[in-house]
């Protein structure tokens, strides 16, 4: 059910960076920052003699915090930039619903943040441009990103137990992709013609 009592949810932010020109074809940034949410959005079950429903609640927080880095070199002939962010997202809950799902199965309401089911701490991204004869434009763009973490399984005897929520990362997901365009004029009409080449490495990710 509804709650006239609740109030908006609410995050604070913080952002400090710098941006350097290093000569004519280098440039650098760096930017730390810093989310802080609380207030947010969960539900709270409630008893009435055999009755029971679902208020909804301001009582879950979250936060998260991260450095991006950017590393640029503009050439004649081959441009580079090079991008990384390291970030942590945690929370006590990874969505508002949660709590309605986790209470009607008996477990009990996490009381710390705990690192959240979609967090990326490493990401890392190439991007390469140059011009090839005749006229054709090649990119070459590549990826990492650390794997979802997760929470570890293991078998006590008969018994299945949980290690600490989310204490285990999956595989990493890598990828490499070409592509390759050229401009062509037919008469008064210019043509762009286009080739991506994905995946050209041929990595299995999970």
């Amino acid at each position: 059910v509804g709650n006239a009592s609740m109030t908006a949810s609410r995050s604070i932010i913080y952002e400090f960076g710098v941006n350097v020109q290093v000569g004519r074809n280098f440039a650098y940034s760096v930017i730390g920052w810093a989310k802080d949410m609380d207030q947010m959005l969960t539900t709270e079950k409630q008893y009435f003699n055999v009755f029971s429903y679902n208020v909804f609640r301001n009582y879950d927080y979250g936060s998260a915090k991260g450095i991006d880095i950017n590393l640029e070199q503009r050439g004649n002939l081959v441009n580079t930039m090079v991008q990384y962010t390291y970030s942590l997202a945690k929370a006590n809950r990874s969505y508002d619903w949660e709590a309605y799902s986790k209470v009607n199965l008996g477990e009990a309401a996490p009381t710390q943040e705990y690192l959240q089911n979609y967090d990326r701490t490493h990401d890392l991204a190439l991007t390469l441009y140059t011009h090839l004869p005749y006229g054709v434009r090649m990119g070459i763009t590549a990826f990492y990103q650390s794997g979802y973490p997760y929470t570890p399984q293991f078998w006590e005897g008969t018994a299945l137990s949980s290690g600490a929520r989310n204490s285990e990362r999956g595989p990493a997901y890598k990828d490499m992709n070409i592509t390759f365009s050229k401009y062509m004029a037919i008469g008064k009409t210019k043509v762009s013609l286009g080739l991506s080449v994905y995946n050209v490495l041929n990595i299995e990710n999970a």
